[in-house]
């Protein structure tokens, strides 16, 4: 006896065999490591990192260092955001007032502080260069500066943090991307001690 395959089922086993199957996206995983004017801090990017500051005014360079991403992410820049609680943000509203500083920093530096512009940016070179772009800086830089609404030439600004910067614990939000297509939102979390 030979046996046919009904209209219905050929039709179906057609549109089977036409779907595309989606592969999983592998995860992505980033380490990082940060450095306090060159000296490495202690934690890591999954614990936190502990930023001893001596209390002193004066503007301290962090950099990553040990960083890993696997598989590697997209060259690029990746912002990051400051998650603070309205008490965090009011502090730090307090504290960058009291600088005296002119209103386009009081401006650019709340807007960081309020989660609406980044506070720093992980540069991803071709290779996987890494770096830690200062947000303030970038904010008001321009081809000319003019003093008013500008202040900075374009450039590369190392993220850096003020030695008498308020005692607390800090997390930055942002997003990379794997080569392989995969994003995934990462916490880096600063922990400023005395």
């Amino acid at each position: 006896m030979k046996r046919t395959i009904s209209t219905v089922a050929a039709l179906a086993l057609v549109a089977l065999m036409a779907t595309p199957v989606m592969a999983a996206k592998p995860n992505l995983t980033f380490v990082t490591h940060l450095t306090l004017d060159g000296v490495q801090v202690t934690g890591n990017q999954q614990s936190g990192f502990v930023l001893p500051l001596d209390g002193q005014p004066g503007l301290h360079d962090i950099q990553t260092t040990k960083t890993k991403a696997n598989p590697g992410v997209v060259a690029g820049p990746y912002h990051f955001f400051l998650s603070a609680s309205p008490a965090q943000q009011a502090d730090l509203v307090a504290y960058f007032a009291l600088k005296g500083w002119p209103q386009p920093f009081l401006d650019q530096i709340n807007a960081e502080i309020a989660g609406d512009a980044p506070f720093f940016t992980l540069a991803v070179g071709a290779g996987n260069g890494w770096f830690l772009q200062d947000g303030f800086h970038s904010g008001l830089a321009c081809d000319v500066p003019d003093g008013i609404t500008c202040f900075f030439e374009w450039g590369m600004y190392q993220l850096q943090i003020d030695g008498d910067y308020p005692v607390g614990s800090y997390t930055y939000t942002g997003t990379l991307l794997g080569t392989n297509g995969a994003s995934r939102t990462f916490d880096i979390v600063m922990t400023v001690v005395r």
